[in-house]
């Protein structure tokens, strides 16, 4: 088979898959285009969403960090759905709601009442983890924020009952947890032992008495107070003169008489 003939039948063959093809585009073309059409939009749909739960997580993520009051920590978890979100703000305003109440019960900053609303609080948010979780973690800090709000309440039993959750819950990974717990229940027994302290002593009565200062010397000096007798000094006379003990001491034997 020559050149010429190879040539010829490769056109044709090419021709024939054109004719082909055309008859079956014109059989499923529409049909092709439809599925490529809703291929492209369902990309672009699903991009579109990754997208925005993308920028809900992280503007989720950075109002948990910034948040400081355990109300706004509630609310958080009214407003978000994502399970490691609501957990940690739960955990995070029941900690909050905790520290509040234990604070004011210190200090008498609120009264009884409003204590035990800000320990019903927390409560509901840590059971909210417990019933949530599938992070032992979480749980575990969860369950020592309970038996922190049963000591405050002064609930020993309740309290030693969530410290052996604790011990049974944690795994041999979490041995530090384990330990605390058992530390913490072992002096449950001194906590719930009343403080007893020794009654003030009276006051012991002092009774008047005059201090007399004896009367000062006559003679005081200046000098820094000091107190010196007076003391008179004599002085003794002068010596004479050598000359006139000179003609003293010559005898009237001894003069000449004039001639």
């Amino acid at each position: 088979m020559d050149t010429q003939e190879r040539h010829e039948l490769k056109q044709n063959d090419l021709e024939e898959f054109l004719r082909h093809f055309n008859e079956w585009w014109s059989k499923n073309g529409n049909t092709l285009l439809a599925i490529i059409a809703v291929c492209a939009i369902a990309f672009m749909v699903y991009r579109l969403w990754n997208s925005h739960n993308y920028k809900i997580h992280e503007a989720a993520w950075s109002e948990l960090a910034l948040t400081g009051s355990p109300e706004s920590h509630r609310d958080i978890i009214k407003r978000h759905t994502d399970p490691i979100i609501r957990q940690l703000a739960a955990l995070r305003g029941a900690d909050g709601f905790l520290n509040r109440a234990i604070h004011a019960s210190d200090s008498d900053t609120m009264d009884d009442q409003a204590v035990e609303e800000s320990l019903n609080e927390a409560e509901s948010l840590y059971n909210l983890v417990i019933n949530e979780s599938k992070f032992a973690e979480f749980r575990i800090n969860a369950l020592f924020g309970l038996a922190a709000i049963a000591e405050t309440r002064s609930h020993w039993d309740k309290a030693g009952q969530y410290y052996q959750q604790v011990i049974d819950s944690a795994g041999p990974g979490l041995s530090f947890f384990t330990r605390h717990a058992q530390a913490r229940k072992d002096i449950l027994d001194k906590l719930a032992t009343p403080l007893v302290f020794a009654p003030e002593p009276e006051p012991k009565i002092i009774k008047e008495f005059t201090i007399t200062t004896p009367p000062a010397p006559e003679s005081v000096t200046e000098n820094e107070g000091e107190v010196v007798q007076e003391i008179t000094i004599t002085t003794p006379p002068a010596p004479e003169s050598e000359s006139t003990t000179d003609q003293d001491s010559q005898s009237p034997s001894e003069t000449t008489p004039a001639e």
